[in-house]
């Protein structure tokens, strides 16, 4: 079968080369979804109710006196759009995870919420969000501590305004990435240490929204290489997890591979 023919859009420019990056994709309908990115220390968004054909102009999420990074998204009925990042009011040093939200299609956002726990020498990052079949909203990230040793955290929400105390994730410290799957299934996924520290990069199934979880499952991967990237997405209507990821093979011949695994629901 050939490729499929792309029609770019074009949704932002700036004169700045690397002003634009990190661009995250929120579908909530057929014909309608919303586009983030970060712009400098920013968090920007358009909107498409055409299936993509065309976009809003660019607007900002984030205020002018926060410094945003790596933003999540999620919407919720009746018209709530919730959207989580990285940053830290001007004047603080270290990240921390963040929920703004928007009861008017972006024209407006609120006052963010810091969700994550106030830590003075440590680093809130990298957000992961979605939205689960029991109407609760969760919310994964990492923190990493002035050694770069790193712990995953995770809290839920059913309005986007009140979060639950962050409890420790079951078993995954970095990088984190949490998806709703079929039912009553979650999926969590990362790294048990930072990559870069020799970590293994796993998955973890609650077959009943976060209250329980079955033990960690490692993402396959080739002997004598490493998992540098990884992205999952969960199939409602099969039940199953998709994962795919970037191997760096580190002996014998020097090269790079994408893999594609399929996971069925009882992690196997």
């Amino acid at each position: 079968a050939e490729n499929t023919q792309f029609n770019d859009v074009l949704i932002a420019t700036d004169t700045i080369t690397s002003a634009l990056n990190r661009p995250y994709l929120l579908r909530f309908s057929l014909k309608k979804m919303y586009v983030f990115w970060q712009r400098k220390t920013t968090i920007e968004m358009a909107l498409s109710i055409d299936g993509g054909k065309t976009f809003t102009k660019p607007a900002a999420v984030t205020p002018k006196d926060f410094v945003a990074q790596r933003s999540t998204a999620a919407y919720i009925s009746p018209g709530r759009l919730l959207v989580a990042f990285q940053g830290r009011p001007l004047g603080i040093s270290n990240n921390r995870i963040f929920v703004t939200f928007s009861d008017d299609k972006g024209a407006t956002f609120s006052k963010p919420i810091e969700v994550s726990s106030p830590e003075p020498e440590a680093k809130s990052l990298m957000p992961s969000m979605t939205y689960a079949t029991n109407g609760l909203l969760h919310l994964a990230w990492h923190l990493e501590d002035t050694k770069a040793q790193v712990t995953g955290w995770m809290s839920r929400s059913s309005d986007g305004e009140t979060w639950d105390p962050p409890v420790s994730a079951p078993g995954v410290n970095s990088e984190l990435l949490v998806r709703a799957g079929k039912g009553d299934t979650l999926y969590l996924s990362g790294w048990d240490k930072k990559e870069t520290q020799g970590g293994q990069p796993l998955f973890v199934t609650s077959p009943d929204v976060g209250a329980t979880w079955w033990p960690p499952a490692n993402i396959p991967k080739a002997e004598k290489s490493i998992v540098m990237n990884h992205d999952v997405a969960a199939d409602r209507k099969k039940g199953v997890l998709h994962v795919v990821w970037w191997q760096l093979h580190t002996q014998g011949i020097s090269k790079s591979s994408l893999n594609l695994s399929t996971i069925g629901k009882e992690g196997k």
